[in-house]
């Protein structure tokens, strides 16, 4: 692990397909959700793995410190990513959603994305909120409602 997260984080936990998919996919990023201790650890941390030339990945080339204020932030250096929050309730959804791909074995990227959008984020993709609509789904939909609904909506378009 890199000696610039030392001092600053809480936690740091391995999470994406390396940790949710069985088996794991190795020919993919190593992905770690790091929980800060502080705002100010977390503007510090994102200041110090950008001086360090870590890629910040938004939606722009670069961040700017005004960028990183949110909910987290994700740096990529090599075959690494840093998902990085000082939000406890975003830490803890997220550790939440990583156990539920991992005991529900998501292997397809979409499945993971709709799964984590949902949880996180409490957003639908919108063929899949048509698609819970159709099978008479209401809202808000159980864990396995969803992971179900999750596996099938595309197979029956």
């Amino acid at each position: 692990m890199h000696d610039i997260l030392s001092g600053h984080s809480v936690e740091i936990v391995p999470v994406g397909s390396r940790v949710t998919c069985n088996p794991p996919p190795m020919d993919t990023d190593e992905d770690y959700l790091i929980k800060t201790k502080s705002e100010t650890d977390y503007l510090e941390l994102c200041y110090l793995l950008q001086c360090d030339s870590w890629e910040y990945c938004g939606d722009d080339d670069y961040a700017t410190m005004d960028e990183c204020v949110g909910l987290f932030s994700s740096y990529r250096k090599g075959d690494m990513n840093y998902i990085i929050t000082d939000d406890q309730n975003f830490f803890n959804e997220f550790i939440r959603a990583t156990a539920i791909a991992k005991e529900h074995n998501l292997l397809h990227k979409q499945e993971r994305i709709d799964l984590f959008q949902w949880i996180l984020y409490d957003e639908f993709n919108p063929e899949l909120d048509c698609y819970l609509d159709s099978i008479g789904i209401s809202y808000p939909p159980s864990v396995l409602e969803m992971i179900d609904a999750i596996r099938t909506y595309k197979k029956e378009k």
